[in-house]
């Protein structure tokens, strides 16, 4: 049976009731002149439930995109933004919150791109996160923020709870964090994307439910402080083709189980960063730079592809075990000869191998030997006694045989010295991983530790809980 075309009078073709608004709906919106009383608040059509038009020159049925987001009611509710004309732009007047509802789209509309600017002390488009909710479509429009160091530390697209979502050619300009996927936010697709002067341009704070899988093709990530993020508990994100240029950090990437393609870097100060707790990450790119890559976790964790081979580890540093000074010791140095000592409490987060201990050298005099202990006192691994070295500002001190340590269990770290003049202090730069210069601060991410005053222990003493700031010393993986 061929079915008449939709406009015929009389014949209902789709069955909706609404064929001759939609034969003639188009057209008339090409030329700009559709009349407000051819355009009702909402019409229905076989795609969407509703649709609402967003034009300033009252041309449609609102004028901000926050008025007619208020007055979505169903699920697939559709807003076309209709550029007048220039280069357009609407200005919000703050926050707006998507509603709990499934399966809406905002889309620009024409060839130029509506822009919403939003004020300081706001973010962008936020999903309220009461309810799982999914297949949001944002296609087509900017998003201005009010600066990438805004006091209200404004999100452009918050995707909170938000899975399935599709951002298509949007523009996220300078917001504290471009886009955010947080808690729940599952299968996320974004298309051509550009992302410039942001904090931090696509950003991953897993949660309860995961920020996983998201899925980046193509666009550019440009000028930003960090380009994407993601924290241990996110997986699977993959990029494909997108430009990450003249970032500070391009990639920095604590999750696991994702294949980082990028199309390209240029002119980013550091490319790529496994953090401590990432795993089973593939980076593959024609563009490596191994002086631009850092790497915190163990050995075979992560991989780099480069032209199709796989590149040995480069540039990874020791994992960070975090210490606390003294605490409920309760046990004698177990290094012979030392004039004083400082012990750390650690518990490793996953098995490792640990093969001696750096520290920054304060004041250096005499020798140093190292070592760690079990719960017990005994002592599982120690080092042959070093001279200090004053001619370096960080010096590492080898085990003679390293050892395994287990994950969650505890185990505390010594640093004896024979002179009781010298000292052991040190500071660990935790966005880049490494140490930060001779002054051993930067960004106040930095902390440091001496081992003198309330943390000297002479030989011969036991020792219970002296207070100090002990993120300073770490141990080096094997």
């Amino acid at each position: 049976m061929i079915h008449p075309a939709p406009g015929q009078p009389g014949t209902d073709a789709w069955g909706d009731g609404v064929d001759a608004a939609l034969a003639a709906f188009p057209a008339a919106n090409l030329t700009g002149t559709v009349a407000a009383a051819r355009l009702p608040a909402t019409y229905a059509h076989r795609d969407h439930l509703a649709t609402f038009i967003v034009a300033d020159d009252g041309s449609g049925t609102h004028t901000t995109l926050g008025a007619a987001v208020a007055a979505i009611t169903l699920p697939g509710t559709r807003i076309l933004v209709k550029p007048v004309g220039g280069n357009y732009a609407i200005n919000e007047a703050g926050t707006i919150v998507l509603p709990d509802l499934s399966n809406c789209t905002i889309e620009g509309w024409g060839q130029t791109a509506p822009i919403f600017y939003f004020p300081a002390g706001s973010s962008g488009l936020v999903f309220a996160g009461t309810v799982g909710l999914g297949g949001w479509t944002f296609k087509n429009f900017t998003l201005g923020g009010p600066g990438p160091a805004d006091s209200g530390g404004g999100i452009g697209l918050s995707l909170n709870r938000a899975s399935t979502c599709r951002v298509e050619n949007v523009k996220l300009l300078t917001w504290p964090v471009g886009v955010r996927m947080t808690d729940g936010a599952l299968h996320t697709f974004i298309t051509n994307p550009y992302i410039a002067s942001c904090g931090i341009g696509i950003d991953h704070i897993g949660g309860a439910s995961g920020a996983n899988n998201t899925h980046l093709y193509g666009g550019e990530i440009a000028s930003c402080t960090t380009g994407i993020k993601g924290d241990s508990s996110t997986d699977g994100l993959q990029i494909s083709g997108t430009s990450m240029e003249s970032n500070t950090q391009a990639i920095d990437w604590n999750g696991s189980r994702s294949v980082l393609e990028p199309g390209r870097f240029e002119g980013n100060t550091m490319d790529t960063n496994f953090g401590a707790d990432s795993d089973q990450n593939v980076l593959k790119t024609t563009f490596f730079n191994p002086a631009k890559h850092t790497d915190h976790a163990g050995p075979g964790c992560n991989l780099v592809e480069w032209g199709g081979t796989v590149v040995p580890p480069v540039n990874r540093y020791p994992e960070l075990i975090q210490t606390i000074a003294p605490n409920s010791c309760n046990m004698l140095c177990p290094i012979d000869g030392t004039a004083c000592a400082w012990f750390g409490l650690v518990i490793p987060k996953r098995a490792r191998q640990v093969s001696g201990v750096t520290f920054g050298v304060g004041v250096a005099a005499g020798n140093v030997q190292v070592a760690v202990i079990d719960s017990s006192g005994a002592v599982l691994a120690k080092s042959v006694s070093t001279v200090m070295d004053n001619t370096v500002y960080i010096q590492t001190v080898p085990f003679v045989t390293p050892v395994w340590l287990s994950a969650g269990d505890r185990y505390r770290l010594v640093v004896a010295l024979d002179d009781a003049s010298a000292t052991v202090m040190g500071s660990f730069y935790s966005a880049l991983g490494a140490w930060n210069g001779p002054n051993f601060y930067a960004n106040g991410l930095d902390r440091s530790h001496e081992s003198k005053g309330g943390n000297l222990i002479p030989i011969g003493t036991s020792i219970s809980g002296t207070s100090g700031d002990g993120h300073a010393i770490w141990m080096r993986a094997t």
